[in-house]
């Protein structure tokens, strides 16, 4: 799978950097997948962390999404400006930023090159098993993919039984 650049600093291999896919879509709704590089102090190893996360802005509720475009700090205006430009890729840089997103796969070391090659790999993984990568668990609380798209990271289970 090919990535484009999405936001960082021009050199992005020492100061990190985001790349995101084309629109994908599961049956169901289109979503990215965002590969994000952030490199360590250059005396640390591992050097690199890459990982590649899914933002799926038609599953984010209203409320977290106006929440997200507050964090931006950005006038109406402003913010017309930048949806006019940006599109769909404005809301998947600003929920990725925000961190309404899924960490689908990770991987650290200290050859770029071969981490971006393995992210490529992985992502095509994903594109076929979409499903499966989003059950899994992403954090102690018992949330999945499915819930981190929404902003629910404290998982379905709490909400219910909390209700």
């Amino acid at each position: 799978m090919r990535f484009r650049f999405l936001v960082g600093d021009m050199n992005w291999e020492t100061y990190g950097g985001s790349f995101v896919s084309r629109r994908l879509n599961n049956g169901e709704f289109d979503y990215w997948l965002v590969l994000e590089v952030i490199p360590s102090e250059e005396d640390a190893s591992p050097r690199y962390q890459v990982s590649l996360n899914v933002v799926a802005p038609s599953q984010c509720p209203l409320a977290e999404q106006q929440a997200a475009l507050r964090s931006w700090g950005m006038a109406d205006e402003d913010l017309e400006v930048f949806f006019r430009r940006f599109g769909d890729l404005g809301w998947v840089e600003i929920l990725h930023s925000y961190g309404i997103r899924a960490q689908l796969w990770a991987q650290s070391g200290n050859n770029l090159r071969q981490l971006l090659r393995a992210a490529r790999q992985e992502a095509d993984k994903i594109e076929m098993l979409f499903g499966f990568y989003m059950d899994r668990p992403q954090n102690a609380l018992g949330a999945n993919g499915w819930d981190l798209i929404q902003g629910n990271v404290w998982g379905r289970s709490f909400h219910m039984e909390n209700a």
